[in-house]
């Protein structure tokens, strides 16, 4: 995912005194080729096709913050397409949205296949394109259809599930990405944020010939919503890491901690014998209440990280 935010200034405006749909236009496609261009790595080589659904919810005024997220929706051969929301409350509906298809091309100009379907062939993610959305200069081999992107759940009572990663499942993989790459969680992850699609694909590579980590997704009805993993240490420490993470927009909601009480309850089933510790930034005092909330206490803390362990019941 990125992110932007423009002032909307004067010079924004229409003769309506709201913010012009050209100029808002201009921004939303300008984001979605950041996206499409970190995914490729190549900017030069990235070039917008077409752009389309795009819609403009509401008005939006002189002096309002829009904060512009574009995320990745669908990978085909050639193609890549990028949904891109904007918001000038993050806790409401995007007041504009649109979707913008890219290929990549040569130093001639010439559309070619780039490299990111072989790198999915790395964790087994499918390459899902609707040839129909491409101009016929682009046109690619018949696939599967897109799926359309799926709606924000309104019910505030509704609960998260975990369901386990599927490597043959290229939305997971792209969940992963989204929610790793989002501004308002890669501060608190202990390691890096990925760069870019290809590393974060490597990344899942590694850990899928090492075996080291299983991975579920956070499903809210048909959304993923964030992740979380449980990876055993060394086998003379008897004990197993929790991970996890909610995207942005769904955080202070409650679903953390109810996706929190759900892995502990997987990891208790599946390594019943373990210890169950986790380690969180020492500067993360929103997570580390959760923990403590659900039974874990700070044992070390070294390197401004935490270590907290379950306390048994």
């Amino acid at each position: 995912m990125t992110t932007t935010t423009h002032l909307v200034k004067y010079e924004d405006l229409n003769h309506h005194g709201t913010l012009f749909a050209g100029r808002a236009s201009a921004w939303l496609v300008e984001e979605s080729f950041i996206m499409a261009a970190k995914l490729v790595g190549k900017p030069e080589n990235v070039v917008c096709v077409q752009v389309k659904n795009i819609s403009f919810k509401q008005p939006v005024k002189r002096g309002d913050l829009l904060s512009i997220k574009a995320e990745i929706l669908a990978i085909g051969t050639k193609s890549i397409t990028v949904t891109t929301k904007a918001y000038t409350d993050e806790n409401q509906p995007p007041v504009i949205s649109c979707e913008a298809v890219f290929v990549t091309v040569d130093e001639k100009g010439v559309a070619y296949a780039h490299e990111l379907n072989s790198k999915l062939s790395w964790i087994g993610v499918q390459s899902v394109t609707n040839s129909s959305t491409l101009p016929a200069l682009f046109t690619v081999p018949t696939a599967p259809t897109v799926p359309t992107a799926p709606t924000v759940p309104t019910a505030p009572t509704m609960d998260p599930f975990l369901i386990p990663y599927d490597s043959t499942d290229w939305r997971h993989a792209l969940a992963l990405y989204n929610t790793r790459s989002d501004p308002k969680v890669h501060p608190n992850l202990l390691g890096p944020p990925p760069t870019d699609m290809s590393a974060h694909l490597e990344y899942l590579r590694t850990l899928r010939l090492h075996g080291r980590r299983s991975f579920y997704m956070i499903s809210l009805g048909t959304l993923f919503v964030g992740y979380c993993h449980i990876s055993p240490l060394s086998k003379e420490s008897y004990q197993v890491e929790l991970g996890w993470a909610v995207a942005g927009e769904y955080q202070g909601k409650g679903i953390g901690t109810k996706a929190v009480k759900l892995l502990i309850a997987e990891a208790k089933e599946k390594y019943p014998n373990n210890d169950l510790v986790l380690f969180v930034k020492c500067t993360n005092d929103k997570a580390i209440r959760l923990y403590k909330k659900v039974g874990f206490e700070e044992i070390r803390t070294t390197d401004n990280v935490t270590k907290m362990i379950l306390k048994e019941k």
